[in-house]
């Protein structure tokens, strides 16, 4: 529906807004349902690095979406 679409839209500005690290650790993790540890090894990263990224890609993305929507 067009909420979904609007929701979508958002998430995808949101995901603009991250660092290129961020949104492809939070990509693989999410959508290719990889652990930080083996995106960590696909992006050729530590699993330290990783981990951050992910941690901080959704951070950004809860304080970037959190803006749009009243509780």
């Amino acid at each position: 529906g067009a909420a979904a679409n609007g929701q979508a839209a958002q998430l995808r500005e949101a995901l603009a807004a991250l660092s290129d690290r961020q949104r492809e650790v939070l990509h693989l993790v999410f959508y290719q349902e990889m652990t930080v540890a083996q995106a960590a090894d696909a992006m050729d990263v530590s699993v330290g690095s990783a981990r951050t990224h992910y941690h901080r890609g959704k951070e950004r993305l809860r304080a970037l979406l959190a803006v749009e929507e009243p509780a």
